[in-house]
Order: structure tokens, then C-alpha cells, then sequence
């Protein structure tokens, strides 16, 4: 899968909770934890923090996710070629079985390891945000 937008990755974190807002003259960014980052006047929207990376999905994204599905599951590997292949799946299950029903799947390939499971798991997560 190819990189997420500027916007895309805009759109994603407010769909997680992140908050965006002008206070004066600096914009401050609050995380769903608290914590908040200002930015200086002539800080562009396009240039958004947090990036897009598996300590940041993992502290944001994961545990927003997890109050509505069940399961986030990632596996990768190192293909023949120098290419790491990783698949992220997101589950709903119930009381009977962990994995009930598939909510969403996503791929991707790259030559990085962590970089390649940050988009899996980004574009499994932005399927769900599209299908609210």
C-alpha cells in the first residue's frame, strides 16, 4: 500500500481524538491523553504530528480502536526479494470465540520493517474510519 496523505493522516488522528485548535497565535495539538504540543504561528496544518509510526499508533490509535473490536492482529515477514510483507486484521468476537467476524484487512510491502507494519495497521484502521 502506498503513504497516507497529509490529509489522510490530518483525517485520521481527529478520527482518533487528537484535537487541533488556534490558541493565540500558536496552534496547540492535544493527544487523547492529555498531553498537548504547540506549535509556533507559522506552523502549516499540512505538517501534522504525530507521525505515522508504530509507537504513535500503538499509544493513539490502538486503544481507541479496542473500545469498539475485539482484536488487532499484525503478522510480517521477509520475502525472498528483501521485501518485508506485513497483513494487519481487526476482529470482532464474542463471548463464544475471540474471532468472530473480520472487520477489516490491510497489506503492505516495503524494504522496512517497522515502516512496512505502521501502514498495515494504519490502512486496516483507515478502513474502519471510512466505513462509519
Amino acid at each position: 500500500m502506498k503513504q497516507p496523505t497529509q490529509g489522510q493522516i490530518k483525517e485520521f488522528w481527529e478520527w482518533c481524538g487528537v484535537k487541533y485548535k488556534p490558541d493565540h497565535d500558536v496552534f496547540r495539538v492535544t493527544l487523547p491523553d492529555g498531553e498537548s504540543y504547540n506549535f509556533g504561528h507559522n506552523w502549516v496544518m499540512d505538517e501534522i504530528e504525530p507521525p505515522i509510526d508504530l509507537n504513535n499508533l500503538f499509544k493513539y490509535a490502538v486503544p481507541f480502536l479496542l473500545e469498539k473490536h475485539t482484536i488487532v492482529e499484525t503478522y510480517s515477514f521477509k520475502q525472498e526479494n528483501g521485501l518485508y510483507y506485513s497483513e494487519t486484521e481487526v476482529w470482532d468476537g464474542d463471548e463464544r470465540q475471540l474471532k468472530g467476524k473480520l472487520v477489516s484487512k490491510a497489506f503492505a510491502q516495503d524494504f522496512s520493517l517497522e515502516k512496512v507494519n505502521a501502514l498495515a495497521l494504519f490502512w486496516a484502521l483507515w478502513q474502519i474510519k471510512e466505513a462509519k
